[in-house]
């Protein structure tokens, strides 16, 4: 996180006694890491919304059902 605060690849790589290669493959892990999470977000929320929609349409036809249940012991 103090990378990417700005402070220097050298001075962090000193102070914790790693190596700048070290430093700046951990740098790009957490990157990747942060894209693919906001990734599966992304796929989590319309997964969701089409879960939700699907549910509505399913309520619908319940209802409707439940209509033409009630209608048809009417005529008998």
């Amino acid at each position: 996180m103090r990378l990417f605060r700005g402070e220097s690849m050298d001075g962090v790589s000193r102070e914790n006694e790693v190596t700048v290669s070290t430093l700046t493959k951990w740098r790009e892990d957490f990157i990747a890491a942060g894209i693919a999470g906001l990734k599966k977000r992304v796929f989590e929320e319309a997964r969701i919304a089409q879960l939700e929609k699907k549910i509505g349409q399913q309520a619908m036809e319940l209802e409707l059902l439940k209509k033409k249940r009630i209608g048809s012991r009417g005529e008998a």
